[in-house]
Parts: structure tokens; C-alpha cells; sequence
């Protein structure tokens, strides 16, 4: 892999681990530290605490640096194919052990669906390899809250992204990772494999190369575990979106348009409404780790279920208006219930890492 492929690597890495670690500000005071839970099977890693501080030092360095004293804009994908509203509709007929937090038997939740390329460049055209992004904000979610953001109240986000796994595990390589890549230094680079290890240098290259032809169309994951349920019946999931079954779309695209994804997604929803299945995987069983996200659960013996579907109505949704409300839209994986708590070390890092930016966000309006 040649220096130029290198140093896109990794600026498509920083710009997933931004999106895992949160996109935009929010009000509210800071958070504590999130507790381990060692009954579902989350462990601190050695040191995590500190290097989810040193990780946050850089990226706010970097931030700064790349706004100055300017507005400090999105941190990560900035560049929004729209934000189309839905209903998220509860299926009816879902598993008593999944019938928890948001799903409940016949729910229905106004939401508004954010798609996105993972990019940090605004303007890079759409037929670049890059993870795309699905960020989803249910309304009128009632329940105890993982914060007390008040304009979040009645929120529960979901954020998923075009890629089953991320690249790294270990809060120790977090860390080393950003120091490397803030470095600038193209030598010290050349270390990043055996940071990353074989398997996530394999997913970060899978992440860099990823294409698709309209954001209704692809699937999405959440890359790492949440909780499901309180108490005693908690347990550990993953998510998952894809087109619901029969969804058909016209897959000429212009590439030659830099933003063809947001054009393909309009020319869906102009006349016509689409369908997309929200799907929960329950951790397979003992073998498989919380904290190992590089890897993926097996489908074949713990297969997504779907629990709710997203209807996206006939609609326009990229007016100049709908687009500066869908950037200014806030979504964080830690808005929501309880029953939905994210677990496992990207989590509680992402945790840290979002409510500096929201600190240094503020300082700049």
C-alpha cells in the first residue's frame, strides 16, 4: 500500500472512531465515567479511563486546529445526503425477551433518519470508497434516561454505519492510534498494522472501499453492543438495518455527480414511500465477547430479528431549509433509555471523547 493510500486509511479510521465517538454538541453538564457492568460481561481495560482522556486531548487538538477560531463545525460526517423523516413502526409479533425499551408490541415513533458519508471532507464526491453513516432520532420516547440532556428528553438514537465491524478493540490501541495518526509523521504510520493487527488492518481496509448506490438501499450496522432490558432479563445485542423484503430501486446513479447519493435517495422518495427493517441480534452465547468488536457474531446461529420497521413516506427532504435543519440535528448513542445502555469500551470511550467535543463546540459559538 503505497504513502497516499496510507494516509487515507487513516483519515476514513479517524473519521469512523469520530462517528462512534459522537458527531455534534449538546447542552448538559459532564458525564461521569460509565460503570462496567461484569454480569453482562463488560471488563475495564488497563488504563481505559486515561486513554479515553488522551484521545479526547487529541482530538480536540485537531478539531481546533482545523477550524481555528472559527465556528467548529461537525466533526465527522459532515456531509449529509438528507435527513427524510419516518414512522418506526413496532412489529406486533416480536419475541416476549425483545419486547423491551423502545419495542414495544404496535409502538409507533416519529423519527428522523440522517444519512451520511463518513468522509471529514464535506466535498468529497460520493463514488469515493468510504463508510456511510444512518443516525436515527425516535420522538416521544418516554422512560429513564442515560442523560439529562433536556432538548434529548424524549429521544432514543440509534447510530448505526455501512460496515459489520470496526478496527480496533483495546483502549491502549485507541490510544496509540491517535497519537500516530496526529502525528503526521508517515514513518510512524507504518506501525499502524501492528497496532491495528491483522484483522482490524483487514476491516480498515474493507471500511475504505465500500460503495453504494442509494442510502435506502444499503445495510447498516451498530458495530458494537447495547443492552436490551433492565435488571435481571438485560442482555446483549447488536443492530442492524437493512431494505425491507421486496424493496426495489432504480440503480442508475450518475457518478459523475459528486453528490448522486442524496439525488438517487430524492428520485426514491419523490412519488414513492420505502421500507426499511430495524433488526436485533442477541449475543450468540459465552464465547463471544462484549468487548471484541473487530469480530463479528454469526448470523447462522444468532440471526437478526426484525422488530420495527422504518416507513419513509413520499416526501422531499432537500430543500435548502431541511438540509440546515437535518445539520444541525444532534445524535449521540448515549441519548435514550436505560434499557438501551450502549456497553463495552467504544462505548464508554465515545462517551468522553462526545462530551469534549460538545465543550470545545460551545466555546466557539
Amino acid at each position: 500500500m503505497d504513502i497516499i493510500n496510507v494516509s487515507n486509511l487513516i483519515r476514513l479510521i479517524v473519521v469512523v472512531l469520530t462517528l462512534l465517538t459522537g458527531s455534534r454538541s449538546l447542552a448538559g453538564a459532564s458525564l461521569p465515567y460509565p460503570t462496567v457492568d461484569t454480569a453482562i460481561g463488560e471488563y475495564l481495560h488497563e488504563g481505559e479511563q486515561q486513554h479515553a482522556q488522551a484521545i479526547g486531548d487529541i482530538v480536540e487538538q485537531q478539531i481546533r486546529a482545523r477550524y481555528g477560531d472559527g465556528l467548529i463545525k461537525r466533526d465527522a460526517h459532515p456531509k449529509a445526503h438528507g435527513c427524510p423523516v419516518a414512522e418506526f413502526r413496532v412489529a406486533r409479533d416480536i419475541p416476549l425477551d425483545l419486547q423491551s425499551g423502545v419495542f414495544v408490541p404496535g409502538a409507533v415513533y416519529e423519527s428522523t433518519v440522517r444519512f451520511s458519508n463518513g468522509s471529514a471532507d464535506a466535498e468529497q464526491a460520493d463514488e469515493k470508497g468510504d463508510t456511510r453513516g444512518m443516525a436515527i432520532k425516535l420522538r416521544g420516547v418516554q422512560g429513564s434516561k442515560l442523560t439529562d440532556v433536556q432538548a434529548q428528553a424524549d429521544a432514543q438514537d440509534f447510530l448505526l454505519i455501512s460496515h459489520p465491524v470496526f478496527f480496533v478493540n483495546d483502549a491502549a490501541d485507541y490510544a496509540e492510534f491517535f497519537a500516530i495518526s496526529a502525528s503526521g509523521d508517515w514513518r510512524r504510520w507504518l506501525k499502524l498494522p501492528f497496532v491495528l493487527g491483522l484483522r482490524g488492518s483487514y476491516n480498515a481496509f474493507q471500511m475504505l472501499r465500500s460503495h453504494i448506490d442509494n442510502p435506502l438501499a444499503a445495510r447498516y450496522w451498530s458495530v458494537v453492543p447495547y443492552q436490551l432490558g433492565e435488571g435481571e432479563a438485560r442482555q446483549a445485542v447488536k443492530y442492524s438495518v437493512k431494505p425491507c423484503q421486496g424493496s426495489t430501486f432504480d440503480n442508475e446513479t450518475d457518478s459523475d455527480d459528486p453528490n448522486f447519493l442524496r439525488a438517487a435517495m430524492a428520485a426514491a422518495l419523490a412519488s414513492s414511500s420505502s421500507c426499511m427493517a430495524f433488526m436485533v441480534q442477541r449475543k450468540p452465547g459465552p464465547d463471544y465477547s462484549i468487548e471484541n468488536v473487530v469480530e463479528r457474531w454469526p448470523e447462522n446461529s444468532a440471526p437478526f430479528e426484525t422488530v420495527a420497521e422504518l416507513h419513509f413516506s413520499a416526501q422531499t427532504f432537500d430543500s435548502a431549509e431541511q438540509l440546515m435543519r437535518c445539520e444541525e440535528m444532534v445524535f449521540n448513542p448515549w441519548h435514550g433509555l436505560l434499557a438501551h445502555k450502549p456497553l463495552g469500551a467504544v462505548n464508554r470511550i465515545r462517551k468522553v471523547v462526545y462530551d469534549r467535543i460538545r465543550r470545545v463546540r460551545e466555546s466557539s459559538f
